[in-house]
């Protein structure tokens, strides 16, 4: 028998669940209990995604036999909605079943409390993200929840010699990631440091990036990339000095442990999962999310002032050695596994 079944969003999606289980596949515990993954989910139109979904939910008929432990990944209203229906077999058939949640907020699940409170009742196992969010579900769900960090892509040694005058933004371009709002801070700072430039890694709203790029006579310093994934994405780390993730909603996000992997300087905005970790003037920079002047003082104050740039580089090593290496995250799942079976 198969011991474990992962459901969840399809290998071939945008996004950060799918780039989570690819890293997983390659860790110990994904061969030690011989993991699965189970496809739902896809980018494209409505009938592609129904198509997909009805394939899964087949798939998961036959399967489910075979499997001791159902862990399903899942994030928004929509993405409960759809793994509700594989949670609810799952416990008709007596099988053991971890919740993996990545919402990007805790304003999720409260919008949507009796949705997620169906899941938690069904699970045995709540997996979060982030610390404030696991900390304040833990009296409420008793001994069910655990808190385990996302892994990231392993990396060489980063060489600090090329390093560049480079801002990076990784995200959806879109009003909630602050996207636009970094490219006004970015201008209102361009002059005064005239070789610095910010590259944009991302897909979504091209169109109001480029119009506001334009705008503001940034043509020469910004670079819409698209979407920037596997090695080119650590390339890009890997040349960057600063991370800017001017949010206005998250969890907790995937490219700030890449960034303190890389020792890049972060700026992110004080939501979600961030300020955790995130320790404003130690291991980054906090915003209030909107907050477009502070963003870009904190922009100058980290290019003007090399002692506190080296400080903050430091000091995002040291954070990522201490909780995102991917042995503690693959010791951490394989001993959920360990309890269930």
């Amino acid at each position: 028998m198969r011991k474990v079944l992962v459901v969840a969003t399809g290998r071939y999606t945008k996004g950060g669940i799918t780039s989570v289980i690819k890293i997983h596949e390659k860790m110990n515990f994904w061969r030690e209990y011989n993991c699965e993954w189970l496809e739902t989910h896809c980018d494209g139109n409505t009938i592609k995604k129904i198509i997909m979904f009805l394939r899964a939910f087949l798939k998961f008929i036959f399967k489910i036999f075979t499997f001791k432990i159902i862990h399903v990944h899942l994030s928004w209203k929509i993405s409960v909605l759809r793994k509700l229906p594989f949670i609810l077999l799952a416990k008709l058939f007596y099988k053991k079943i971890i919740v993996h949640v990545h919402a990007s907020a805790e304003t999720t699940y409260l919008k949507h409390k009796f949705l997620y409170k169906i899941v938690f009742v069904l699970a045995d196992k709540i997996i979060f993200i982030y610390p404030s969010f696991f900390k304040k579900s833990k009296d409420l769900l008793k001994n069910k929840p655990t808190l385990v960090f996302n892994p990231v892509m392993n990396s060489s040694i980063v060489d600090l010699s090329k390093k560049n005058n480079q801002i990076v933004y990784l995200g959806s371009l879109n009003e909630k990631k602050g996207v636009f709002d970094l490219i006004v801070a970015f201008s209102k700072i361009s002059k005064r440091n005239p070789l610095w430039s910010l590259k944009i890694g991302g897909t979504g709203d091209f169109r109001k990036c480029e119009i506001l790029i334009t705008k503001l006579n940034l043509e020469s310093k910004v670079d819409l990339l698209g979407w920037v994934g596997g090695e080119a994405k650590q390339k890009l780390l890997e040349e960057s000095k600063i991370f800017c993730l001017p949010s206005y909603t998250e969890g907790f996000p995937m490219s700030l442990i890449e960034a303190w992997q890389h020792k890049v300087v972060p700026i992110a905005s004080n939501v979600g999962g961030i300020p955790d970790v995130l320790i404003d003037k130690v291991n980054g920079l906090l915003i209030k999310p909107g907050d477009i002047n502070r963003l870009s003082e904190n922009l100058e104050l980290i290019i003007s002032n090399k002692k506190l740039y080296i400080s903050l580089q430091i000091e995002a090593e040291i954070t990522y050695k201490k909780s995102f290496e991917n042995t503690k995250i693959d010791a951490n799942l394989s001993k959920i596994y360990a309890s269930l079976c």
